[in-house]
């Protein structure tokens, strides 16, 4: 017997064993899917809020060979050619803080549609900054260089303004990335009213249509800084590094056959001599009116002019190499003689040249087509210099350093040799500025003003002085911010200001700290005719053509050479790497793995419910609402996984329409049909008929429609959700920041509405539940009901902890949404149960009693007599399958709406 007994017992222990290892590979099996299903919904919504960056990147395209080889960045480029890892390169560049050297994307490829660079969100966190372009090289050369630091290094979008029309510049030329290379000059030489632009719109230049920058990278002053800075709005202007002069010059050649030119000293009392050694030049329409152009022979044209452009040209590669004139000149009165010397138009540039010579003693006068001082035109003393270069005559001419001509021509005969004046002085600069002050700039560019006028003081007479040239920053640099900030009033005070620490762009420090020294531009500015790979000349007939790309090279070069010193020039605590944050990422999959468990258990509840739904049973329990309470579970946890992905498919506050919405469709049908059978109820306990109609109760819920509808469309007409970011350090990572992205309004007030009105809701239900809980025994749902306000009442007690948590703490918003999205679902879940739960309780506990329809039938007649007597055993009949039931003292009227 014991030996039967053990058998018996071990194959109950095998047979046990033997299920439990079934159910548990049924669990293993189901708990994969079940993750599998998580992990694959996440991944299609976390694609789904990227849906338009994916989509710009598919659409974007570019030339498949621009001209510009550093389109896609210039130091990335170089180190590819040289085949070298530019970390090896440049010690000081420390790859763990410069993760990345591939340049952002600014404005001119978004406008453009043309991608070579980074464009994802990840990357560009920084409002774009413009830089304003003067008309000169240097000023170029220093914005390329910006450009170049901000956009691959700091990863600060960055674009050039030249103020085009009268427009903002939207157009990649003239920027160091442009893709065809071209070289541009603005049509200011300082862009003043752009840096007004920039200001009087708080430094978002995108927020204007007109011309708009944030720095003027070099700006020659006159000492009046202060007058300046109060004018233009701008920060006190500080030093670029550089330092730059306006002169007199003569060629190598010239300073060769007379040394003593190049002092003051040799050019004084000797006007016969200078008139016979600075002739006049003469332009082309004027030789060919005196000589024979016809001639291919001549030896200074080949042809004649073919337009007036030409024919006022003082030089033409290839066509009119220049002719200088003999100075008329009396040898009776050869004080009166005079050589020629070329200055620039006073109107536009500040030259002294009459005051300097006429105090000296140098008898040189110019004789250019510009009044009141018969100055020339820029572009004018280029062609005369290129003239004298081709003719090998003797000039002197007015110019300025740092500039790209005076750098072409080193180590060459026409090489540039600076005449020395008297050495400035304090006292001669003082007498300069009150002269300037109170006379200059009222006759400088009047054609009545007489050369006894402009001669001034023999106390002003001194050379020019050396200037250290500096930078002007717009003011609207001190309220600029990040192109997505999180404003304090919506969330944690501390954690808003950690953030807004994070996100500040760097822009305006390394304006600050950016210079140049002049050695470096003019190191730069050779390296552009004596590079081996480049074969290049300062021609004007080809210049805008070739310059650009020779430029950008020497540029690049220049840069890529000298990173162990610019690095300097970047902040300490930059360059910063933002990606997104990591550490709610498992409370996130929790919150989702919940949503789709609570999504079939609705699935099933409504499966279940359908099938309930043949017994005569369960119509007595009047659950032909069901279909609108399940939708309403549904809507909530629609929300409750809008919040684990908070800005899904670009909508931010979805979640709350979905949540607001299904609270009203799964709590209204109940409140309209208990209250609708507590008033049936009393109704026939007074012996009294209770018509009530479907049409007034759908109609009363259509309402509630309409009112919750109308309360969302105002609550995001007034105070719309959009997506905020914070940016916070991530520990241990001194450049790596973490992006919290997160959905917010400006105001909590429609917030705080909806929990008041779910409230009061919930009262409603309470009052309800508690009338009805003496109603029959087939309709009392006052337990189910109890429980489930004691569960909706325990959840939005938490819900509004939650809130108060998030305002007053330390909690970054998007933990608290993957909190808030696992207590809805968890709410949701014991909502079912204590609802739809005891319903299936009780139909299966009395599947053996059904109430059958010819009941039904007279009941009608009872409730529209003096109601019947529950007791009355006349009353009882027999049902068709020979059971027994009583009829229900309600009109047959009353099938639920819906």
């Amino acid at each position: 017997r014991n030996t039967s007994s053990l058998q018996v017992i071990h194959k109950l222990v095998a047979s046990l064993e033997g299920r439990k290892e079934k159910i548990s590979r049924r669990m293993k099996s189901f708990t994969v899917n079940f993750l599998s299903i998580i992990v694959a919904v996440d991944l299609v919504l976390s694609s789904a809020t990227t849906t338009t960056q994916t989509r710009l990147q598919e659409d974007a395209q570019s030339p498949p060979n621009p001209a510009n080889p550093f389109v896609e960045g210039c130091l990335l480029t170089i180190a590819k050619e040289r085949n070298e890892t530019i970390y090896d390169t440049a010690p000081t560049l420390s790859k763990k803080r410069f993760q990345s050297i591939k340049r952002v994307c600014n404005s001119n490829d978004y406008s453009e549609g043309l991608y070579r660079c980074l464009h994802d969100d990840s990357a560009n966190k920084y409002d774009e900054v413009r830089i304003a372009m003067g008309n000169w090289d240097s000023t170029i050369f220093l914005s390329w260089i910006m450009q170049i630091l901000l956009s691959e290094l700091l990863r600060v979008p960055t674009s050039l303004e030249f103020g085009f029309d009268g427009r903002k510049h939207e157009s990649s030329l003239g920027s160091f990335y442009d893709m065809q290379n071209r070289y541009a000059y603005s049509d200011l030489t300082y862009g003043w009213p752009w840096v007004n632009e920039a200001t009087s719109k708080k430094g978002d230049c995108s927020e204007t249509d007109k011309p708009c920058a944030h720095i003027i990278p070099e700006v020659w002053t006159n000492g009046n800084n202060e007058t300046l800075e109060e004018e233009k709005n701008v920060f006190p202007i500080s030093k670029n590094g550089l330092t730059a002069s306006v002169g007199y010059y003569i060629p190598r050649f010239t300073a060769e056959r007379y040394p003593e030119f190049l002092s003051h000293f040799g050019l004084s009392n000797i006007p016969q001599k200078l008139s016979d050694i600075f002739k006049t030049p003469i332009t082309w329409g004027e030789y060919c009116d005196v000589m024979n152009c016809s001639d291919p022979n001549d030896g200074v044209t080949t042809r004649s002019p073919s337009d007036t452009r030409e024919r006022n040209k003082y030089f033409l590669e290839g066509s009119y190499t220049g002719f200088f004139k003999d100075n008329q000149c009396n040898q009776n009165d050869t004080a009166a003689c005079s050589g020629h010397f070329v200055d620039v138009d006073s109107c536009t540039w500040t030259t002294h040249a009459e005051n300097q010579f006429y105090w000296h003693n140098i008898s040189l006068a110019s004789a250019g087509p510009r009044q009141p001082n018969s100055g020339y035109s820029i572009e004018q003393v280029i062609d005369i210099v290129f003239a004298a270069n081709a003719t090998r005559s003797d000039v002197l001419f007015y110019w300025f350093q740092p500039d790209l001509l005076l750098s072409s021509f080193y180590g060459t005969p026409m090489e540039f040799q600076r005449v020395k004046l008297t050495a400035s002085t304090p006292e001669c600069e003082l007498n300069r500025d009150e002269f300037l002050k109170n006379t200059f700039e009222d006759i400088r560019c009047l054609n009545s003003s007489t050369v006894e006028m402009r001669r001034g003081s023999a106390m002003a007479s001194c050379d020019y002085c050396v200037t250290a040239l500096g930078k002007s920053i717009t003011r609207g640099f001190s309220v600029a911010g990040s192109n997505s900030v999180a404003e304090s009033s919506s969330a944690v005070t501390r954690l808003a200001t950690i953030s807004n620490e994070m996100q500040q762009s760097p822009a305006l420090d390394f304006f600050k700290s950016f210079e140049l020294s002049a050695l470096s531009m003019n190191d730069l500015m050779t390296n552009i005719f004596t590079n081996p790979n480049e074969d290049f000349t300062y021609h004007l007939g080809s210049f805008h053509e070739k310059i650009g790309t020779v430029s950008r090279r020497a540029v690049c070069e220049w840069v890529y050479d000298n990173l162990d010193d610019l690095i300097d020039t970047i902040p300490s605590k930059y360059p910063r790497f933002f990606q997104p944050a990591k550490e709610d990422q498992i409370l996130r999959k929790v919150g989702l793995g919940l949503s789709i468990f609570t999504l079939v258990l609705i699935g099933i509840t409504g499966v279940l419910a359908f099938t309930m739904e043949i017994k005569e049973t369960m119509k007595i329990l009047r659950v032909d609402c069901w279909v609108w309470i399940l939708i309403g579970f549904i809507l909530v946890e629609a929300s409750s996984i809008s919040f684990t992905h908070d800005h899904l498919f670009n909508s931010c506050g979805l979640a709350f329409w979905f949540l607001c919405l299904g609270r009203m469709l799964h709590l209204m049908p109940i409140l309209i049909k208990v209250w609708t059978i507590n008033k049936m109820v009393r109704s026939a306990r007074a012996h009294q008929r209770a018509d009530v109609k479907p049409k007034h109760l759908n109609y009363i819920f259509l309402a509630a429609i309409i009112a919750t509808t109308t309360f969302m469309a105002v609550w995001f007409s007034t105070s719309p959700y959009e997506v905020k970011q914070y940016f916070l350090p991530i520990r241990g990572g001194e450049h790596e920041v973490e992006t919290i992205s997160f959905c917010g309004s400006q105001t909590k007030v429609w917030y705080i509405t909806y929990f008041i009105v779910w409230a009061l809701l919930l009262a409603i239900a309470s009052v309800l539940t508690f009338q009805s809980r003496h109603v029959f025994e087939e309709f009392n749902e006052s337990q189910g009901l109890a429980f489930m306000i004691y569960s909706h009442s325990m959840f939005v007690g938490l819900h509004i902890l939650l809130f108060q948590v998030t305002k007053s703490s330390n909690a970054r918003p998007n933990v608290s949404f993957s909190a808030l999205s696992i207590l809805l679902s968890i709410e949701t879940i014991l909502v079912i149960i204590f609802y739809f739960g005891q319903k299936f309780f009780v139909v299966n506990k009395t599947k053996d009693t059904q109430i059958t329809g010819p009941t039904l039938r007279y009941s009608v007649a009872t409730c529209q007599g003096r109601g019947p007597d529950p007791d009355d055993e006349a009353l009882v009949q027999d049902n068709d399958d020979g059971k027994r039931s009583r009829p229900h003292p309600i009109n047959s009227k009353f099938s639920l709406f819906f």
